[in-house]
């Protein structure tokens, strides 16, 4: 596999994005993901793309945190933060990324939360497929990929998926490579990264590797690490994709 990009959240950006990007283009990454929020969105959007672009690096799928807390605000906010989401992912589509992360922490036999976030999906989910792209569900916060991939199958909207973090199911207690193995038909983007007390270096990247070449997936996997780190720590994410078969390139 080498359709394996980078989560911007995961490098320290205090070296100025030229040199973030200079160094992803050096380690083999093929694509950014990038993080918008309603009140900065598109500005910030374009200059992280910009600046891509000089070092040719594309952006090519976007999260978009704050979709996670709509069950928590009060309706009239909720309304509003929906539509500023709305107007946020028209922007993105009309600029070609995608999948769009929206994550979600759903809770089982929470029936308030599973409604809010499925209302805001009808929502969505035809603003997105007006520009062709997609919404990805990753499951965050403990949530069990199982109930995040039943909002998923619950939706009446064909460009609704689930983002798989593998990272995320070990905060879950749920085994990384089995839940994959289920949930594969739904997924539209794969994150790479850690669980809450496991190395990215000793998480079953070659299982998920191996399961992935075959069941014949096509999509794109990005590599997320948490907190955001230096250079060094970025090399060494890139050598132990190289070790399991992600990269084709030796980037040490």
């Amino acid at each position: 596999m080498t359709n394996v990009g980078l989560n911007l959240d995961s490098v320290d950006a205090s070296r100025g994005l030229d040199k973030v990007f200079g160094e992803i283009k050096r380690l083999g990454f093929s694509f950014a993901e990038a993080s918008a929020k309603i009140e900065t969105g598109a500005t910030a959007l374009s200059a992280v793309a910009d600046t891509a672009a000089r070092h040719g690096v594309a952006v090519r799928s976007v999260v978009l945190a704050e979709f996670a807390a709509l069950p928590k605000l009060p309706a009239p906010e909720r309304r509003e933060t929906v539509a500023g989401l709305a107007g946020l992912i028209g922007t993105c589509a009309a600029a070609g990324y995608g999948p769009i992360l929206i994550p979600a922490r759903v809770v089982e036999d929470e029936l308030d939360r599973f409604r809010v976030y499925s209302q805001a999906l009808d929502e969505l989910a035809p603003i997105a497929a007006a520009s062709g792209t997609s919404l990805a569900v990753e499951f965050v916060g403990g949530a069990d990929p199982y109930e995040v991939a039943r909002l998923v199958e619950q939706s009446a909207h064909d460009n609704v998926g689930l983002y798989f973090d593998i990272g995320n199911c070990l905060y879950a207690g749920v085994d990384p490579v089995a839940a994959l193995s289920d949930l594969l038909g739904l997924v539209r983007q794969i994150h790479l990264k850690g669980g809450p007390v496991t190395p990215f270096a000793a998480m079953p990247l070659r299982r998920v590797r191996e399961l992935l070449e075959e069941r014949d997936y096509s999509g794109r996997c990005a590599v997320e690490i948490e907190p955001a780190c230096a250079f060094e720590v970025l090399r060494d994410a890139a050598a132990t994709l190289w070790m399991n078969g992600f990269q084709k390139v030796d980037p040490r």
